[in-house]
């Protein structure tokens, strides 16, 4: 590009500019970015001009929240053709310097992790992670009104990043496995709730669920552990709070089990998840090959035991390892921050393979 990049307020009539920049999206990418994120807040936003073509286009969210004034960064979308080119870093530094002209004294941005360059241009002008335990230790049980106000509620998969100018930015991150714990508990709450509905007894039994989404979890991120290891890489898992709320009010719904519990992430910092595509398709691969493989037995399991308990545990085991391994593959937004994505931007044919697997599970499990 060699003519001059300018960020300003979005003008009256820009709105087909606009949508021309959610179209080189993905089908579902568009209309949310369009509809859901850009047209209620359209008067606040700000867009990226090249020449008289808009390339970009970022909402500045300002709100208040607990007597404070608050801002948000509720989305930043580049034109497709462009991407890479630095616009989404001038789009996030228009939108601070917006909110420090409104005195915002605390800011927000809600981002995928695995959406490395979105996440690191954050983390470089100064935002840091608000994990679970200082979300309450700032908002207590109000934690709600927080994520109500910057729309987290609606992002499961994606994590608040925080940067304040009143205190000191301080990094308390929660170890490891307080956020497998809460994985673990509320999953297999998730299971129960769903699971109660049917006639067997036994499904209601809370060790052999606890036992059976423990295992679960525990193996297919184990998995990815143990192969970034092997390819030099430390990760961590973290779990994933709103995609938990919205999975329990599922459930607690009728509408079933949606397991948004969390995912395993590359520890170091700047590693370019988009560039590294052979090493995130063998990292993110394993985990639904472990779940596939469990639900196979426990589905052998059920069908193998005659009657009581056996049977009971084949079938909790074989959909709720199901449940992981199908959703973990679907490649298209929403689900992005799962595996699928990752699979099928490494190898087509791997990931296909993945996906007619459950499919046979299903016609033999009938």
């Amino acid at each position: 590009m060699d003519q001059k990049i300018v960020v300003r307020k979005i003008q009256p009539g820009e709105d087909e500019g606009v949508w021309k920049v959610a179209k080189t999206l993905s089908i579902f990418e568009r209309y949310y970015f369009y509809y859901l994120t850009y047209k209620p807040s359209k008067t606040d936003a700000l867009v990226a001009v090249y020449g008289e073509r808009i390339v970009g286009c970022v909402i500045p969210g300002i709100s208040t929240l607990a007597g404070e004034k608050i801002g948000s960064v509720d989305g930043i979308f580049v034109d497709r053709n462009v991407q890479g080119r630095g616009i989404g870093k001038m789009l996030l530094d228009a939108a601070l310097s917006h909110f420090q002209e409104a005195k915002c004294k605390t800011l927000y941005y809600i981002v995928d992790r695995f959406n490395s360059s979105s996440w690191n241009m954050a983390l470089h002008r100064g935002f840091i992670p608000f994990e679970f335990n200082e979300q309450f230790r700032v908002f207590g049980w109000k934690i709600l009104f927080l994520w109500l106000a910057i729309g987290y509620h609606f992002e499961p998969g994606t994590f608040i990043l925080r940067k304040t100018v009143q205190e000191r930015q301080m990094v308390r991150e929660v170890v490891e496995g307080w956020h497998f714990l809460i994985a673990w508990l509320v999953f297999s709450l998730i299971v129960l709730v769903s699971v109660t509905r049917l006639d067997d007894p036994l499904l209601g039994s809370i060790p052999l669920v606890l036992g059976v989404v423990g295992a679960s979890i525990f193996t297919h991120e184990l998995s990815h552990k143990l192969v970034a290891h092997s390819l030099g890489l430390k990760t961590v898992f973290k779990v994933w709070e709103s995609g938990l709320v919205f999975s329990v009010l599922l459930a607690l719904l009728g509408i079933g089990g949606y397991p948004s519990y969390g995912s395993t992430f590359i520890k170091q910092t700047d590693w370019p998840y988009n560039k590294k595509i052979k090493e995130m398709g063998l990292i993110y691969s394993v985990g639904p090959v472990i779940s596939l493989v469990l639900a196979s037995c426990f589905l052998a399991l059920s069908y193998l035991a005659n009657t009581g308990w056996p049977v009971t545990l084949g079938m909790v085991g074989f959909w709720v390892n199901f449940a992981l391994a199908l959703f973990n593959l679907i490649p298209i937004f929403p689900f992005t921050p799962f595996d699928g994505r990752k699979i099928f931007l490494w190898n087509k044919i791997a990931w296909s393979l993945l996906v007619i697997w459950p499919v046979v599970l299903v016609i033999f499990g009938k």
